[in-house]
């Protein structure tokens, strides 16, 4: 990954950088984010993307060809700037033989990463009805009338959708409770449509659920990972029946979002192309050295990158709230 440097460079040759883009390359492999959304190259501030509907199902013929035309949306990600400088003491430089700095710059490669874990958690945070988060439909991300199919279709969901979602206690899960939650979410998110009619989920993907609790980290966890929930050859465990098609996983994001007692599923695969969410940079990662060691004796190590996100389809996100 080339770096861009417009400030004349001293530690560049040194190995205290040496493991900067190395680590934010490995970061970047292990992060949420880019699981639950497509990255697209960007010129631009203000990014005006062209959302089509989905092509027509075949039909019989009968007298002709029957044309059905592509349904337009639209959606706005605006780019922003984003940077961080991280102060080196010339004197810190010399005498730090336990290699403490270079660590710190391996660190902030890290942070640089997890960046778009933060900016993707604040979108998510958003996208419940009633604050400010809008799909390309009109609505809310998540909410209860998403009309483009012809009906109003939900993604905020209770237990009136998800009669599991009714547990003993909201702020925990047991291995049983998280196992029926996520069966009966994924059964739900499989009736979506889209503006054809046609199963939003139909094909079988990956599938990230993001919690804030550690009660409900504990439950799903280990849910996802028992063949039995209890004594008995009646309790198996009702996820094994959908992990022939599904890779789901679960992910403790207590930092990231800003919600009580929910649960936040993600269908994605940005190979495929449709993700609940679009992340958009107009600037890769750059990395500078400015020189203060006349006036300040400390050099600035310094990142930047200008980068977007946005919300794809609502359809590929339900967000469960416990009861």
């Amino acid at each position: 990954m080339p770096s861009g440097n417009p400030y004349g460079s001293h530690l560049d040759s040194r190995d205290i950088i040496a493991d900067f883009y190395p680590r934010l390359e490995a970061t970047m492999e292990t992060i949420w984010a880019p699981r639950i959304s497509l990255e697209l190259p960007s010129d631009r501030e203000v990014e005006e993307l062209n959302w089509l509907g989905q092509v027509p199902t075949m039909t019989r013929w009968i007298g002709g060809r029957n044309e059905e035309f592509l349904n337009k949306y639209s959606l706005t990600i605006r780019n922003y700037e984003y940077e961080a400088t991280l102060p080196i003491s010339v004197p810190d430089l010399r005498r730090d033989k336990t290699g403490q700095l270079r660590q710190r710059v391996s660190d902030l490669a890290v942070r640089t990463a997890t960046h778009w874990n933060k900016l993707a958690g604040t979108l998510i945070t958003d996208g419940e009805a009633g604050t400010s988060g809008l799909a390309y439909d009109g609505e809310f991300f998540y909410d209860t009338d998403h009309g483009e199919s012809g009906t109003s279709q939900s993604n905020d969901l209770t237990n009136s959708e998800i009669p599991a979602a009714d547990v003993a206690t909201a702020s925990t899960l047991t291995t049983t409770e998280a196992a029926n939650v996520v069966t009966q979410t994924l059964a739900y998110m499989m009736s979506l449509t889209d503006d054809k009619g046609e199963p939003s989920n139909g094909q079988g993907t990956s599938v990230l659920i993001l919690c804030t609790k550690v009660g409900h980290y504990n439950g799903l966890r280990t849910a996802l990972g028992l063949n039995n929930l209890g004594t008995g050859s009646g309790n198996n465990n009702p996820i094994l029946a959908w992990q022939n098609d599904f890779q789901i996983s679960v992910q403790f994001v207590p930092q990231r979002i800003t919600a009580a007692d929910k649960l936040y599923f993600f269908f994605g695969d940005p190979s495929m192309g449709a993700t609940p969410l679009i992340r958009t940079s107009e600037v890769g990662v750059t990395t500078g050295i400015i020189d203060e060691r006349i006036r300040n004796n400390r050099e600035l190590f310094c990142v930047n990158a200008t980068r977007g996100i946005g919300y794809g389809m609502w359809a590929k996100s339900a967000l469960v709230t416990l009861s």
